[in-house]
């Protein structure tokens, strides 16, 4: 029976539809006596969590199902304890701080404190900032009135005059279709009804961004802000789009309410949804048009068609502005905000102005009248006009050195800039060249005769063709190196990378291009805390929303790599490209504007019903910093396009910071210049030393580096350089003498440096590199030491901060702060940061970690809020590479390993806060034949393998770094001064007998005086009761490095000081120039498979 259930309740069990109040009290009451029997009787005993867990669950298997339910309810909150929300907020939002945004949105629907959480705007503040997204209070104006819109019915439509002739026949040509603009006219109203709310086009894909809202004219297309700024969010949000109804076109009188939004609060929640939801609207071809100008259009607009235009962004005030040139031979300026032209460039062309560039505060036209102009924005004059080719001038670009022109005559000529002095004509295009670009020192133009050529700015040269590049005229290029974009007759666009001939086009008549896998996932975009979302796109010609490709999506006739023979492609002329760092994007005869995927070349976005006409040229610009610098957004370093710049270079070490293992000379450099002084007499001693710095870097140097495919050099210098310790806040007369010299010849040859403090008044570090001749670095000790490192960097940021080919500033190398928090580093650090940002807001700081750029433990957490536009440096050593190796490199999975996890802590604190890590210092030692003898290959093809393993190590980080170094006697450089060289010579015997004292900490090799120093490190150790005493600051120094490092590069070396300039004495200057003369180029050797390497690895990367 049921009620002889045999369980523990025994007669008490219940009756589920109903219990009495005192049959529970009954069977709790019997619980507790046969707990107490349990216990011993004593009723006193602990009962065990299992004991009462028993207890519980006998109790509530008691009580009917209703009151479990209410049970269930009141104890649901212990069993749903809120760990995050239960603790101090400043520590939840810390947590929160690590999610993406897509999670973050998610958190905030599980409870209201975590929706409270998720809302903190210092959170999507942070998330902005890291993406350039900025919150700008921008002046409200009102424009009243009404805009009127016609269409033109006698509109010319005759040839484009910015074509010139192809090598084959011209096809004919496909009427403009006249109720577009009327379709035209209804999409826009429509998109109005439907998105009332939405403030501008203006979105941004990963470290790009897509404006899109303005159409230009009859026929040029541009991605740029709405109206209002795209900048000031809160505008954006209460703004209702124009073109609702004829009625509000048409109102003279201002509105009932007028928000004011100069005083609005931040909202960066909004700020950044908006910006998601721009980017979502065109990946998905959902746009509004907004034209500037339709025709018509009443009030100072152009007065027939438009042929150029570009994005300009004034430095000064951060406005950005849209210049457009005409066949009405006129320049206008337009207002992006109001939508008005604001000024009228005229009376310099006879005839129509085919093309613009604008740049630095000039702005360069073209025409068809054969002439070349140049106006000054600021003065609004104009500079000068070129009238040196014979027929229009297709196109013109110029940058900071040089202008390009090309033109019908079939050449291209080249100017220096802003001089404008012929430099060079160059001949070889068989057809009217339509297209030119410049990057650094490198021009491409491309024909009618199909073909793009490749050329040396700086010496006129051809470097390579690519004929037959299209099946027909090429009408457009662009070039960003080294991938080349370009548009044809042929209707297809393609993209070459110059240096593999690697690429993809969308014609499948090419027999090369990235292969599409079977399962490739064309148009998916990852969610990674950056601003991408996961999505896939609908393919905006077949209407496929598969995963696959928009080439692999059309089922019919396709090449080897899966493409269609038609379909994603334009259907006519290709008459604009612009080339982005993750798109390329092509305006064409079709009236419409492609955007595809910069890798993979797949159709992203297809842009049509903007245009009636003809699509002669488009522009887009991404949401920038107003800055001509190296910056960083988030992890990444940028240029001030926006475009991702990764730093590939070397340190120039030994030079304006001479330090012993690299010149030859023992301890430090005030030391050996003071004995050199008191040998030769102290003008001769400078004549060495100003000899030797001009010699060690020169032209030639960079023409070898660049050459190399680096880019940047760090250049590494010395306090004194500035001032005097004995004259402190003097600037000495010639403080920047070299280090002009040095970066002017580096942005000759497009080379960025970055300037680096190498040593500070009274040494930052206990090292002999320090330049102070002391283990203890008082630098942190002494407040003045500080003041006068701040102010050094104060005159540097002056001299420094209008210099685009400065990537920026290495504040302080290699700090050794002993303060257990890193106070003292991190409060010089605020000092530094203060005083260069007063002056120069423009360049990065590159901030080393602590203990030697190793630790970044102790920096504080706000450090991306705290100091703006900044990387932090990491100098990542690998053990293998030197000579106290613990075991001979052979490249095993566990030895690479070591080395990642090595380089992966000293970056970690950086990557866990989304912050922008810069390898400032890395490399091996290499053996040498004079020392190591018969092992030295053994040990190089060591060494070497270490080195592209740890190349191999950053590329997958995307990594930007500088290898130490470029040039010294023979330790590491990538060249290094011939043995048979009077400097060389001289010191042959000096050198060999301080490799057998070990005085030189760098690639030191002790095994002739080990054994002298074993026995003090031996006693130390024994006489120190404490163990726990022996870890003395820098931990990474043991007591035997501690001991031998102080004994040999500190005592011992000062030894040899005095003999080291005994060998000078005597000399004169001619001899003295030739002893200088040894560190030329053309006077050393170089380290082949060294830069076999790196040639490589810039090749790849």
């Amino acid at each position: 029976m049921l009620g002889d259930s045999a369980t523990v309740t025994g007669s008490f069990a219940p009756d589920e539809g109903f219990i009495e109040e005192d049959a529970v009290v009954q069977l709790a009451s019997n619980l507790n006596r046969q707990s107490m029997e349990e216990d011993g009787g004593s009723g006193s005993g602990a009962r065990s969590v299992h004991d009462t867990e028993e207890l519980a669950y006998k109790l509530l298997a008691s009580l009917p199902r209703s009151r479990l339910a209410t049970i269930q309810r009141r104890i649901a909150p212990l069993l749903q304890f809120d760990v995050v929300g239960s603790l101090p907020t400043e520590v939840s939002l810390q947590i929160f701080s690590y999610l993406p945004y897509p999670t973050l949105l998610a958190c905030g629907v599980v409870s209201c404190r975590w929706q409270a959480l998720s809302n903190d705007q210092s959170l999507w503040k942070a998330l902005c900032q890291a993406r350039g997204w900025t919150w700008r209070h921008v002046p409200r104006s009102h424009t009243f009135g009404s805009v009127h819109h016609q269409r033109s019915a006698d509109w010319d439509n005759s040839d484009d005059e910015g074509m010139g002739d192809s090598d084959e026949e011209e096809e004919t040509e496909s009427p403009s279709t006249p109720l577009l603009e009327a379709a035209k006219a209804e999409l826009a109203l429509m998109q109005a009804e439907l998105d009332s709310g939405f403030a501008s086009m203006s979105t941004s894909m990963s470290n790009l961004s897509l404006d899109s809202s303005s159409s230009v004219a009859s026929s040029s297309f541009t991605f740029v802000p709405g109206n209002p700024s795209p900048e000031d969010p809160a505008a954006a949000a209460a703004f209702v789009p124009p073109h609702r109804s004829a009625a509000r076109q048409n109102r003279h009188s201002a509105p009932s309410i007028l928000q004011d939004f100069s005083t609005a609060k931040p909202d960066y929640k909004l700020l950044h949804q908006t910006h998601i939801k721009l980017r979502n609207r065109v990946l998905s071809s959902s746009y509004r048009l907004s034209p500037l100008q339709t025709r018509g259009a009443p009030t100072n607009t152009h007065t027939s068609t438009v042929y150029c235009l570009q994005l300009y962004t004034y430095p000064e005030t951060g406005k950005q502005v849209l210049f457009t040139g005409s066949r009405d031979r006129t320049v206008r300026e337009w207002n992006l905000s109001t939508g008005m032209v604001e000024r009228v460039i005229a009376d310099v062309h006879n005839s129509s102005v085919l093309s613009i560039c604008v740049h630095n505060g000039y702005l360069a036209s073209a025409g068809s009248d054969r002439k070349v102009a140049l106006w000054h924005l600021e003065t609004n004059k104009l500079v000068k006009v070129l009238t040196d080719h014979e027929e229009s001038v297709l196109c013109v670009r110029f940058d900071d050195r040089r202008l390009v022109s090309c033109s019908k005559d079939r050449t291209v000529r080249i100017y220096s800039f802003p001089a404008l002095e012929f430099q060079f004509v160059l001949g070889a295009h068989r057809a009217a060249v339509n297209a030119v670009s410049i990057s650094e020192s490198f021009v491409v133009s491309a024909s009618g005769d199909r073909s793009v050529r490749l050329w040396d700015a700086e010496t006129g040269k051809l470097l390579r063709t690519l004929n037959d590049h299209h099946t027909r005229g090429i009408a457009s290029i662009d070039f960003c190196p080294p991938f080349v974009v370009s548009g044809s007759s042929d209707k297809h666009v393609r993209l070459v990378d110059m240096h593999t001939l690697q690429g993809w086009s969308t014609s499948p008549d090419h027999d090369y291009g990235p292969e599409v896998p079977p399962s490739a996932s064309a148009l998916h975009f990852s969610s990674d805390g950056n601003g991408n979302s996961n999505g896939t796109w609908t393919c905006q010609i077949c209407g496929s929303n598969s995963i696959e490709s928009a080439f692999a999506a059309h089922r019919g006739p396709a090449d080897r790599y899966g493409r269609p023979v038609g379909g994603c492609h334009h259907s006519d002329l290709v008459r604009t490209v612009a080339l982005g760092e993750d798109f390329v994007l092509s305006g064409s005869y079709d009236l419409s504007v492609k955007v595809w995927d910069r890798k993979t070349g797949y159709l992203i976005a297809n842009l049509t019903g903007g245009h009636t006409g003809r699509i002669f040229c488009i522009g887009f610009d991404s949401k920038k910093a107003n800055c001509v610098m190296r910056r960083r957004p988030g992890t990444k370093i940028v240029n001030a396009e926006g475009n991702e710049v990764r730093l590939y270079g070397a340190g120039l070490g030994g030079w304006m910071t001479m330090e012993n293992f690299i010149s030859g000379f023992p301890g430090c450099e005030f030391q050996v210049r003071e004995a050199l002084a008191e040998v030769i007499g102290e003008q001769k001693a400078e004549f060495f030393f100003d000899r030797f710095l001009e010699h060690f870097f020169a032209e030639p140097d960079a023409l070898f580096f660049k050459s190399l495919g680096l880019n940047c050099i760090r250049i590494a210098v010395g306090y004194r350089h500035f001032e005097d310790d004995m004259n402190p806040r003097v600037l000495k007369p010639n403080a920047f003498k070299h280090l002009d010299r040095a970066i002017s010849i580096c942005a000759k040859h497009s080379i960025y440096t970055v300037i680096d403090m190498h040593t500070a008044p009274g040494g930052q570090s206990g090292g002999w590199h320090a330049d102070a001749g002391s283990h203890i670095g008082y630098f942190w000790r002494h407040k003045d030491f500080q003041d006068r490192l701040v102010w050094i960097w104060e005159k540097i940021a002056e001299h420094y901060k209008d210099n685009e080919w400065v990537a920026g500033y290495n504040v302080l190398n290699e700090p050794a702060d002993p303060h257990p928090q890193h106070a003292s580093l991190i409060a010089f650090y605020d000092r530094a940061h203060a005083a260069i940002r007063a002056i120069d807001k423009r360049h990065i700081l590159f901030l080393d970690g602590n203990t030697f750029a190793t630790d970044f433990t102790k920096f504080p957490d706000d450090a991306g809020q705290r100091w703006d536009n900044t990387a932090y440096a990491i100098h990542d050593y690998a053990v293998f590479g030197f000579p106290s190796s613990p075991e001979p490199y052979e490249g095993s999975q566990a030895q690479i390993e070591k080395m990642e996890k090595t380089y992966q802590r000293k970056r970690e604190w950086m990557d866990k806060r989304g912050l922008c890590a810069w390898n400032g210092e890395w490399g091996p030692v290499y053996g040498r034949k004079e020392y190591d003898g018969d092992e030295t290959d053994a040990i190089n093809k060591r060494r070497y393998a270490v080195l592209r393993d740890q190349l191999g190590i950053y590329k997958k980080d995307g990594l930007s770094w500088s290898i130490w170094l470029y040039k010294d006697i023979g330790f590491q450089g990538m060249v290094y001064v011939s043995r048979s060289t009077p400097y060389m010579q001289r010191f042959e015997e000096f050198l060999r007998r301080k490799q057998r004292l070990a005085v030189d900490a760098w690639g030191k090799d002790d095994k002739h005086v080990k054994h002298i120093y074993q026995p003090i490190v031996d006693l130390i150790k024994s006489s120190v009761a404490d163990p726990s005493h022996l870890k003395l600051y820098p931990p990474i120094w043991s007591v035997e490095e501690r001991v031998t490092r102080i004994s040999r590069t500190i005592l011992v070396a000062e030894f040899m000081v005095k003999e080291w300039a005994e060998a000078f004495r005597g000399l004169d200057e001619e001899q003295l120039e030739e002893l200088a003369k040894s560190f030329a180029f053309e006077n050393c050797a170089e380290r082949d498979e060294l830069n076999k390497a790196l040639r490589e690895f810039s090749s790849i990367a």
